[in-house]
């Protein structure tokens, strides 16, 4: 078997690494020496996850996405497994799998990434995508947890806000249970926890702040919920999260 990783730098691609033996590992360096070869499985994580400076730097973004493009072109693979991310959908209230999603409306992060799954499941025959919402797990560096634990201009966060997060020790059990199924698009949907919340927990005393911009919310859902126990377009709960959630930040502070 010939299994190969790209992004294997990344804080996604680094849990990919941990979770699977992989016998070619790519990050921006080296992927030039993926050119040509075939693999049984790639799993692709190398698209940057910088939103604020991919919607800043538009054209440099796409220049970043379509190089990787030009090397994937003469890459051939049997199973690919993307990952991609749930800001694909412009508005992220209720849309689930089925949605249907413009190429022409939204902010440049969302757009390439959408325009990227075009072009993977155009390239390659037998793809899965796993559309990812905000993350936490190991090597992580940005996101409002992360601001939390480190005391980093909380003031800026607004705790009427609420997101999605997606334990990252759950990748392998999610990608099996994707491939068995034959589900060839899933998001990751988890029920949507107050940032009231995760500040409570992570700061250990309440702390409530009002900015003056609209709180960010969302809410994905999917389709495939009921086949991972979950209810309500969820895959996984407000208590399944906070659960994780609450073990992740007891060994953030354990290293401290």
């Amino acid at each position: 078997m010939k299994n190969a990783l790209i992004g294997y730098t990344g804080f996604v691609g680094g849990n990919l690494l941990q979770q699977y033996k992989f016998d070619y590992l790519y990050n921006s360096k080296n992927i030039n020496d993926a050119k040509g070869k075939h693999y049984n499985k790639l799993f692709i994580s190398g698209v940057p996850a910088v939103k604020w400076w991919a919607n800043q730097h538009p054209i440099d973004d796409w220049k970043n996405i379509n190089s990787l493009i030009e090397i994937l072109k003469t890459v051939t693979a049997e199973e690919v497994i993307l990952i991609s991310t749930v800001d694909v959908y412009p508005n992220p209230i209720d849309f689930d799998e089925d949605g249907k999603l413009s190429r022409d409306v939204g902010q440049p992060y969302g757009l390439h990434r959408l325009k990227f799954e075009d072009f993977i499941n155009n390239n390659f025959k037998n793809v899965y995508t796993l559309r990812l919402p905000g993350l936490f797990g190991q090597g992580l560096k940005k996101n409002i947890i992360y601001d939390f634990l480190n005391n980093n201009q909380i003031e800026k966060i607004d705790t009427r806000s609420s997101f999605q997060f997606y334990c990252l020790n759950c990748l392998k059990s999610d990608i099996s249970r994707m491939i068995e199924n034959d589900i060839r698009l899933l998001n990751a949907a988890v029920e949507p926890v107050p940032t009231f919340d995760i500040a409570k927990m992570a700061l250990g005393y309440t702390y409530e702040n009002i900015t003056n911009t609209l709180p960010p919310r969302y809410d994905i859902k999917s389709k495939y919920s009921s086949l991972w126990g979950g209810q309500n377009g969820y895959l996984y709960s407000k208590q399944n999260c906070l659960i994780e959630l609450e073990k992740f930040i007891g060994d953030h502070k354990r290293e401290d």
